[in-house]
Parts: C-alpha cells; structure tokens; sequence
C-alpha cells in the first residue's frame, strides 16, 4: 500500500464530505453527540480547502483520512480549566480528524499524526493542540497513543457553527 500525505484541493472535497459523514455515523453509533448536529458542514470544509488548512493521507491514491490543521492560534482554547496547556508559546490547532471506514484499526489514524507532526516541524510550530467529546474514545486512545497529554477542558463557542457551550476534553503534544 502506498500512503501519501498532501494538502487537499477542491476536487477532494466529495471525499472528504463522505469520510465525514461516515465518521459522523461511526460517532452516532457510539452513543454520544459528537458532530451529531451536522458539523462539520460543507463549507468549513471549503474554507479549510481554501485557506490551505486542509490535509489528507491517501492511500493507493485513495482519500482515507481528512484532517484541518491550522497555524493560528484558535480562540477556543484562550481559556482553560481543570489545567494548564504544556507551553505558553505558538502551537498548531489540529482539527476534523476522520478516517474512511474501511481503514479503522489499521494504524493509519497514527500515521496521520504522524505526518501532522512532521509538517509542523517544518513550519517550526512545536506545539500542537486539539480537543475531543469527553466520550470519544477512539480520539483520545488515538492522542494518548501519539504522545498527546490530556490538558484539562475547553468550551466551543459557536465560531465553526459547532455547538456552542459543548465541553471538549483538551489535549496538546509539545514536539
């Protein structure tokens, strides 16, 4: 199997919607209401597309994993509580992780953060931040394998038309 990591482009974006839906449902069926309410919508996905914030592992020349990574800081995590985050310096936000069904449990989620890491090294940011639903238990084995540690909790304002209020557990990986 050749696995290839790359930036995503427009013609991706059928891809992408359907590994999210598929991991939309794969959340759904595990009982909790993670991206439930229709996020992420289409056109966060275009908009990661077109500021250049969206990423993909391929493989075979196959989308199997989507992810936004984004070399900002993210305002969300302004404010955290029952902890403190690893650094105080810039980090890269990881955001959308999903993997194509057909992939689960075959090590490419940790390649993809594999790779993730690799890019922000090159682009010198050696923090990097993401949160996950407190019951999304595939995520936070992902993370806590990866070498992420669990920072404490975070509130989703409404800015990516998640829900707002909803608490995520904060992780972040200092490399």
């Amino acid at each position: 199997m050749i696995i290839e990591f790359r930036r995503a482009s427009g013609a991706d974006l059928p891809a992408m919607l359907d590994i999210i839906a598929q991991a939309r449902s794969f959340l759904g069926s595990q009982g909790h209401d993670q991206w439930q309410d229709g996020y992420p919508q289409p056109h966060i996905l275009t908009a990661d597309i077109e500021a250049g914030n969206a990423w993909l592992l391929t493989a075979d020349g196959r989308v199997v994993a989507t992810a936004a990574l984004i070399f900002a800081d993210e305002p969300d995590y302004a404010s955290i509580r029952d902890g403190q985050w690893g650094s105080t310096g810039r980090y890269a936000a990881l955001h959308r992780v999903a993997l194509h069904d057909d992939v689960r449990g075959q090590g490419l989620g940790a390649q993809l953060i594999k790779e993730i890491e690799n890019l922000c090294r090159k682009a010198e940011f050696y923090t990097i931040r993401v949160d996950t639903h407190p019951e999304n238990l595939p995520m936070q084995h992902l993370l806590t394998k990866k070498g992420f540690v669990r920072r404490g909790t975070i509130t989703l304002s409404l800015q990516y038309g998640g829900t707002e209020g909803a608490v995520r557990w904060a992780y972040d990986k200092i490399l």
